[in-house]
């Protein structure tokens, strides 16, 4: 049997080590590329994936791009509205009426109309005398003398007056009162109940027209 020395056991130890460092240095060296390979892998499949995940989107976009251009011409479109414009023509037909107004003057005049009427029991005249022929009586008065002789009276009548005008005339007394009565003539004298001048009274027999009626009645 070989006997080892001390320096051998030694020896041969430091081979082991050595060996077993080698080992652990090769697996490790396998270890690496082992996992340097597995790495690579999982990169090249990442990188593809995201080659795939972009060219995905470039076509997306293109699509979605693609749609929005369709869309833009689509909102492009022009509408053309037509509108109808209706004028309502409206005629205005105007009636002129002309309205002839036919004034008639009359003019009063000192001549005296003479209605005569006969009866086989009586005969009667009557008329109008004008406002001229007042005259001025005293200094609140005034008189008219009352022509009848064309009422042809054989006999003195009986005379009977009233006054007619526009205004003041009912402020008048003696309207009625006959003084003179004769066939042919007949006078009245009046005042106002204010106690009127004579001027001022003749001023309102000529501005307010104071005729006098009269008729008489002959038996």
């Amino acid at each position: 049997m070989k006997k080892y020395s001390a320096s051998d056991t030694k020896n041969e130890e430091t081979v082991k080590k050595a060996t077993n460092y080698d080992l652990c240095l090769i697996l490790g060296l396998v270890g690496f590329l082992l996992g340097s390979i597995a790495l690579a892998t999982v990169l090249t499949s990442y990188l593809k994936q995201r080659s795939c995940a972009c060219r995905s989107l470039a076509r997306f976009s293109t699509v979605t791009m693609r749609t929005a251009t369709t869309s833009t011409s689509t909102t492009a479109t022009t509408s053309t509205t037509t509108t109808t414009t209706t004028t309502t023509t409206t005629t205005t037909t105007t009636t002129t009426t002309t309205t002839s107004t036919t004034t008639t003057t009359t003019k009063t005049t000192t001549t005296q109309t003479v209605t005569p009427n006969a009866t086989s029991l009586q005969y009667y005249c009557a008329r109008i005398s004008s406002y001229m022929l007042w005259n001025l009586y005293s200094s609140n008065g005034l008189y008219m003398d009352i022509d009848t002789s064309n009422c042809s009276f054989t006999a003195t009548p009986l005379y009977f007056t009233s006054m007619a005008g526009d205004n003041m005339h009912s402020i008048l007394i003696g309207t009625t009162a006959i003084y003179s009565s004769g066939q042919n003539t007949f006078r009245i004298y009046i005042q106002s109940v204010g106690g009127d001048t004579s001027a001022t009274l003749y001023s309102y027999s000529q501005t307010y027209r104071w005729n006098v009626n009269w008729f008489g009645i002959s038996p």
